[in-house]
């Protein structure tokens, strides 16, 4: 007598460990993109972090950052979790920074010719809290808390430079 297929114990032993396998590698999927995900997130908080000390310090939108700025005629001033401040550059340029916490962004104007009022223009948004700390001349210390959110992970990131005036 010759045996042709398989038994249905031998049938549903195979069955039963290739279901296992296929839980036990959706678990490590899911695990695996929870982590990605969260990593994605972190890594989007640390950017937003770094463009807004980045546009603070080079400028934004083609003009001169903090960096540039004349060390005599800085103005600072910090009022509760807000602050601005405003700055002169050597190409006659008068420009200024400032964060509204109600807003949680960092806001640049451009005050070139007199133009006390003119609109300000977000330089980076989604930013929990920041700070600045000026150096008696010769710079300005700034911290910049930014928060990136996802509806599977929520980051936060502190970025802390200090700008040194090159004039």
């Amino acid at each position: 007598m010759s045996k042709r297929g398989y038994s249905l114990v031998e049938v549903m032993l195979t069955t039963g460990l290739l279901s296992m396998i296929m839980v036990s590698s959706v678990g490590v999927y899911l695990a695996c993109y929870k982590t990605w995900f969260a990593s994605d997130v972190s890594m989007q908080a640390a950017q937003k972090a770094s463009m807004a000390v980045q546009r603070m310090v080079y400028g934004p939108y083609g003009t001169n950052g903090l960096r540039s700025a004349l060390a005599t005629n800085i103005v600072s001033v910090a009022v509760s979790n807000n602050w601005s401040i405003t700055y002169n550059t050597a190409d006659g340029g008068r420009y200024r920074f400032s964060y509204l916490a109600t807003n949680k962004a960092v806001m640049f104007a451009d005050l070139t010719g007199g133009n006390s009022n003119a609109a300000a223009r977000v330089v980076s948004s989604k930013i929990v809290a920041s700070s600045i700390t000026p150096m008696a001349g010769t710079g300005v210390t700034v911290r910049v808390t930014a928060v990136a959110t996802h509806r599977l992970a929520s980051a936060t990131n502190t970025l802390t430079s200090f700008i040194h005036y090159r004039n």
